[in-house]
């Protein structure tokens, strides 16, 4: 499998992971916290910025980073 192909079916497989593991009571709580931890770390940093998401996961942190301008690289070690 090349490297396109393996990144093509990692972003599917984390789109349905994300979803599934979000719909529940205990996944949207989770989801609110996260945002509300997010939200209040963005106040204490500068406007935008260069940021590493080290064992980034789906990327949802990432995605929120990229939403609020900063220049966003990210890596997991995923197995």
């Amino acid at each position: 499998m090349n490297q396109n192909s393996s990144s093509q079916t990692y972003d599917a497989v984390a789109v349905i992971y994300d979803r599934s593991r979000f719909r529940t009571i205990r996944g949207r709580f989770f989801s609110i916290l996260r945002n509300r931890i997010l939200d209040r770390l963005a106040m204490e940093l500068p406007s935008s910025g260069k940021v590493f998401d080290l064992a980034c996961g789906t990327g949802l942190m990432s995605a929120w980073l990229i939403k609020k301008n900063y220049q966003t690289t990210s890596g997991d070690l995923s197995r």
